[in-house]
């Protein structure tokens, strides 16, 4: 009976183990050593489809709605389902995390619900926004952040 119990309890904390440790779906870019004035930039032009949503704290980012189709992102026109992408920049100072979530959205009557997480185009996002890091490494100066007087 005891041995009984004993098995159950280590297959549910196993389990629990199990399902925390696959609870993000995103993809993290760590230690990015760049100004945060680089990143915004550089995630703002690398958004799909445009112009994204940007808050406040400019540190949080939203692209317009879009789908994907051969690999390509195209506006949305009427879908039944769509994808937006979710970008933060993590952390108060250098080295900073950006943090990167894709949601499929899908209609249900006049409302649009999240159907679930992509972490392939999530992954494709973070790419988008490293080359973007890229090609403004190459632009900078030597001083970027360096006030002297």
């Amino acid at each position: 009976m005891v041995r009984r119990l004993f098995s159950k309890f280590i297959f549910i904390v196993s389990l629990a183990g199990l399902l925390s440790s696959c609870a993000t779906s995103g993809v993290q870019m760590k230690d990015i050593n760049q100004p945060v004035k680089l990143l915004q930039s550089a995630i703002y032009n690398a958004l799909p489809n445009g112009k994204p949503k940007v808050d406040k704290t400019k540190r949080r980012f939203v692209s317009q709605p879009y789908l994907v189709k051969g690999g390509l992102f195209i506006p949305i026109s009427n879908s039944r389902i769509y994808y937006v992408s979710n970008v933060e920049i993590l952390g108060d100072r250098r080295p900073y995390t950006i943090y990167i979530e894709s949601l499929r959205m899908i209609r249900d009557g006049n409302q649009f619900a999240v159907s679930g997480k992509d972490k392939v185009l999530s992954q494709t996002v973070a790419n988008a926004i490293q080359k973007e890091l890229t090609k403004r490494l190459k632009n900078t100066d030597i001083i970027d952040d360096f006030r002297v007087f």
